[in-house]
């Protein structure tokens, strides 16, 4: 196995199932919680894997260094492996950093189901400055570095502008905390195309995968048809943080 700390990685564990599973890995190098604990709470501790990370944080539109030197070398491999290893269900999720890879490669390879937690949906300054998005300022480097991407990646920056040509197979959900503004504002972003699905629930954090993993509506979000889950401890979640969001507009008394 490659150091992470130092290239990124391409790891592939194939077991005796009819489900593949694609996972890619956010900035940190995890799936928001550890890799083995998320298959495990998504109930796909069986499923055949490929496991990705792009140590450059460029969304793998750089390639995958040092085995795969351009995106498209990646995107061929992938298909390759796909038409030669016999399966039923292919899926591709992503958390985070890794969402927008998840979209993209899923929406490629016309997986059968998406499923990505707190996705970034465009890594264009222009569509940034545009939604006055924050990441303009605290990911600027990065931001610049997508912008000296080769011209043939740079119509996958936007993937509202992707999604927008349905497949003709693919599913995709995006699973959301309802009250991190900007997670949600993203999210938001894709409402409406073509059988994406926008999934909120009730948090205030951007690691939604670690607050999702510890309760029975993580392995939901990979059982379908979805269905979501009502309970009174959804409600009162629900309850506690918009109690929180209006503790945070009323002034201190005195003020």
């Amino acid at each position: 196995m490659k150091d992470s700390k130092q290239e990124s990685s391409f790891e592939v564990e194939w077991n005796d199932s009819d489900t593949l599973v694609i996972a890619i890995k956010g900035y940190a190098n995890k799936l928001g919680i550890p890799v083995d604990k998320f298959f495990r709470r998504a109930g796909l501790e069986r499923a055949s894997k490929i496991i990705i990370w792009d140590a450059s944080r460029l969304k793998t539109l750089g390639g995958l260094q040092p085995d795969f030197p351009t995106f498209g070398d990646l995107l061929n491999h992938l298909r390759m492996i796909i038409a030669t290893h016999p399966h039923k269900k292919l899926y591709v999720t992503g958390s985070s950093g890794g969402g927008h890879t998840g979209l993209l490669l899923g929406h490629l390879l016309k997986a059968d189901k998406v499923i990505v937690f707190a996705p970034y949906p465009y890594v264009s300054r222009k569509v940034s400055e545009y939604k006055k998005d924050p990441a303009i300022h605290s990911m600027a480097r990065m931001l610049h570095r997508f912008d000296q991407l080769p011209d043939d990646v740079r119509p996958y920056f936007d993937l509202a502008d992707v999604l927008v040509d349905w497949n003709g197979k693919t599913e995709y959900y995006v699973h959301v905390s309802r009250y991190h503004k900007w997670d949600y504002i993203r999210a938001c972003y894709l409402r409406g195309l073509p059988k994406v699905k926008v999934v909120t629930h009730p948090y205030e954090e951007h690691s939604i995968t670690s607050i999702l993993g510890e309760s029975q509506d993580f392995r939901d979000c990979f059982t379908f048809p979805y269905r979501r889950r009502r309970s009174l401890r959804r409600l009162l979640l629900h309850w506690k943080c918009l109690k929180n969001r209006l503790s945070k507009k009323t002034p201190d008394a005195g003020q």
